[in-house]
């Protein structure tokens, strides 16, 4: 390693140090070739030999007196300087002073004084460098163009050691990643500590610098002590700005026994990395308002530009009903009163029906557009051993409106979970031939249409099975099979791919998983909704990192699978209905617009954080 100092002085003032290694840059301009025309120097001694023991307390040093002759005839108006730099792991630091005039008023004396690292520091051993002096004069210091005769001086220092050897000191953090976040708009940046284990003592520091890629997100890195051989280190980011997303970077840390890092620990400098998400705020990225009912099941209806609900029987406001919203005003338009517990809902493609089921009643109820007049009631029928027939999922038929898939179940009114298969009613007429999903499992089957109203999937989420349907005037067909594919318990298609509530994304042809957006096991509850045009997704889950009274509504790269933003937030939470056969929902609405039926009600969103 090599460092400098430059020393500028004046006819009978004592000189001023002015810069060292590691406390600041000095530029070292290449010596020209004039000379300082009758001035010169002399040094007292031309190499150094010193002597340390790994023992010794205090820091060694060595002295070495330079002599100017002719002071007087150097150039009018220019100063003195004196610039000194070396090279070894031995020199700590090394300075030049001008003392004095002698008597005759002619000569300047002066010192270099090297100071050497304590011998426990270094350990036995011999430590050669060198130091590098030169004078000069000339009206701008910067450039040293005047050197004076007998420079510039390369003087040989050799630094030996006796005792014990150099004790081996690595460091250790935990944890090895650090990823933080804050709410976009905070005024102030997150901050985290990380345990630093050393293997031994390392004294004195360890001393911490840290650096990063340009535009980085770290603000600042401090070490604190605690103990011997343990300490804190403290990482602290930028405040966030109002703009959500993920941002990721490595922080190359370097621990050194020295303020100047000329003597790193062992496995220094450690790499860290750093995850740093601002997520949406609402108010800055987003707004949220507030619909008070128990909302079992919620469709988006496009061409109507309205929000459908089905509202829980056990809700205080609007019992028992189908309620029209108006998504932009955040208000409900119109209420059509509803008979039994109404749970699942799905709308046809050209907005003219919406079909709805009830988990106390055996019938889908179709309602009219624009009207909201019943139109028909399709009978489900019902077991001789278990009882009626109820509708668990629903799905209109793409490109047929009047035509509508119904997954049932039976074996209880309220509580009941056994599949009874799937089939397609025309109007109030069912096609001959159904789909039984019946001895698979006791959960009722998610419904997805596929690319056309040709190809049905039906996932049985109790068994792991994906089931692919054809569809034909006659019913219903099983056409292919996958067995053990986790897609918990909701399903979309979009793109050729099968899409689960979990996350996970299935080829449902050969069953291979093509991605996942969420990390299976770091959440228990999750709803989603794809847009892509937008090309999103978009997730609503508990999060296992945050805390228990936080959920996390994210947004994603639909077709890369990576995170776009994120939002906290502690104002919704996962449906958990009062009727058993409700279905958490999350929709897209609109051009910047989501809406969650959650807990503490129907919940509308808008913003930029849609559309990031």
């Amino acid at each position: 390693m090599r460092c400098y100092r430059v020393v500028t002085f004046l006819l009978l003032i004592v000189s001023a140090d002015l810069t060292g290694c590691g406390g600041g840059g000095s530029s070292e301009a290449a010596p020209g070739t004039a000379r300082a025309t009758g001035l010169s120097y002399s040094l007292s001694q031309t190499s150094v030999a010193a002597q340390a023991a790994t023992t010794d307390s205090s820091i060694q040093s060595a002295t070495i007196s330079f002599t100017v002759n002719n002071f007087n005839s150097r150039p009018n108006g220019a100063t003195g300087t004196a610039k000194v730099s070396w090279t070894g792991t031995a020199i700590e630091n090394v300075s030049a002073t001008f003392l004095n005039l002698t008597d005759s008023g002619n000569t300047a004396n002066g010192s270099i004084t090297i100071s050497f690292w304590r011998g426990a520091l270094l350990g036995a051993g011999v430590y050669p460098g060198t130091v590098n002096f030169e004078l000069c004069f000339d009206a701008n210091t910067a450039t040293c163009n005047q050197l004076l005769a007998g420079g510039p001086t390369t003087i040989p220092v050799t630094l030996t050691v006796t005792g014990d050897p150099k004790p081996i000191t690595t460091v250790s953090l935990a944890p090895p990643a650090l990823a933080l976040e804050s709410p976009a708009g905070s005024a102030q940046g997150p901050s985290a500590l990380l345990t630093l284990t050393l293997s031994q003592i390392a004294s004195p520091g360890p001393y911490v610098t840290f650096s990063q890629p340009a535009n980085g997100f770290v603000s600042a890195v401090s070490y604190e002590g605690v103990g011997s051989n343990n300490g804190r280190l403290l990482v602290s980011f930028i405040p966030p700005g109002t703009t959500p997303g993920v941002r990721s970077e490595s922080l190359v840390v370097n621990f050194c026994v020295d303020s100047m890092c000329q003597h790193p620990l062992q496995n220094s400098p450690l790499t860290l990395a750093l995850t740093y998400t601002i997520t949406a705020a609402a108010g800055v990225n987003y707004n949220v308002q507030t619909i008070d009912v128990v909302a079992n099941d919620i469709v988006w209806v496009p061409s109507r530009e309205r929000i459908y609900a089905l509202v829980s029987e056990q809700s205080l406001y609007d019992p028992g009903s189908l309620i029209e919203v108006d998504p932009q005003a955040a208000k409900t338009t119109r209420t059509v009163p509803l008979t039994g517990e109404p749970v699942v809902i799905s709308a046809s493609d050209d907005g003219s029906y919406i079909y709805i089921g009830f988990a106390d009643r055996s019938v889908v109820q179709r309602i009219a557009l624009p009207t909201l007049a019943t139109d028909i009631t399709i009978t489900l029928g019902s077991d001789p051993t278990y009882g009626p027939y109820c509708a668990g999922f629903l799905a209109a038929e793409p490109g047929v409106p009047r035509s509508v898939a119904v997954a049932s179940y039976s074996n209880g009114l309220l509580t009941g979970l056994d599949s009874t298969g799937v089939a397609v009613y025309d109007d109030t007429i069912a096609r001959p031939m159904v789909f039984g999903a019946t001895g698979h499992g006791q959960q009722a089957n998610s419904l997805a249409w596929g690319s056309s109203n040709s190809t049905l999937y039906a996932y049985e989420p109790f068994m792991y099975d994906l089931f692919t349907v054809t569809v034909s005037r006659l019913g219903l067909g099983q056409s292919g099979a996958i067995d053990g594919v986790l897609l918990d318990s909701d399903i979309q298609f979009n793109g050729g791919l099968i899409y689960g509530n979990n996350g996970v994304i299935v080829d449902p042809i050969s069953g291979d998983t093509k991605g996942d957006f969420l990390t299976i096991g770091t959440f228990t509850q999750s709803a989603f909704a794809l847009d892509s045009t937008l090309n999103r997704a978009y997730f609503f889950f508990d999060a296992d990192e945050t805390p228990v009274s936080l959920w996390t509504l994210a947004s994603f790269d639909l077709t890369q699978h990576t995170k776009v933003s994120e939002a906290r937030t502690s104002g919704m939470s996962y449906f958990e209905g009062p009727i058993s056969r409700g279905h958490p929902r999350l929709i897209r609405w609109g051009p910047n617009g989501l809406a969650i039926n959650a807990q503490e009600g129907l919940k509308i969103l808008s913003g930029s954080f849609v559309t990031l």
